[in-house]
Formats: C-alpha cells, sequence, structure tokens
C-alpha cells in the first residue's frame, strides 16, 4: 500500500492537505498519476526505499515533474 500526501501551501498562507491509499499494482499506479492531476500538483517529492520506488516514480514522472530523495 502507498499512503500518498498532497500538501497545497498556497491557500491562505496555511497548509491543506489531502491524503489517499494506493495499491501498488498498475492500475492503482494509474489511479494515483490521475488523482495527483485532479488534486492539481505540479511537482513531486518521494523518498526512495530498495527498488520499491520505481514504479511508482514511473508512474508519477508521466504525469509530473518528480524528485527522488534517499534516505
Amino acid at each position: 500500500m502507498l499512503a500518498v500526501v498532497v500538501c497545497d501551501v498556497e491557500v491562505d498562507d496555511e497548509y491543506q492537505f489531502a491524503r489517499r491509499m494506493f495499491g501498488g499494482n498498475p492500475q492503482q499506479l494509474r489511479a494515483l498519476a490521475a488523482w495527483l492531476l485532479d488534486e492539481g500538483v505540479e511537482e513531486a517529492v518521494m523518498e526512495s526505499t530498495a527498488q520499491y520506488w520505481r514504479p511508482v516514480w514511473e508512474a508519477a514522472g508521466d504525469v509530473l515533474e518528480a524528485d527522488l530523495r534517499t534516505a
């Protein structure tokens, strides 16, 4: 399962959060990408662990500018 949080910092100088859970299969990763677009996400940052980040990175990178960070 993926826990995804979208944070909008440009709303009345306050943080606004949207949270959803997604599975790791291709259909769920496409749903994640669609949700990110629906939320108006333009940039994403994710933490990488082992090789499990790769499919998520590919799904997100198809729809927005993504930045990868290592722990």
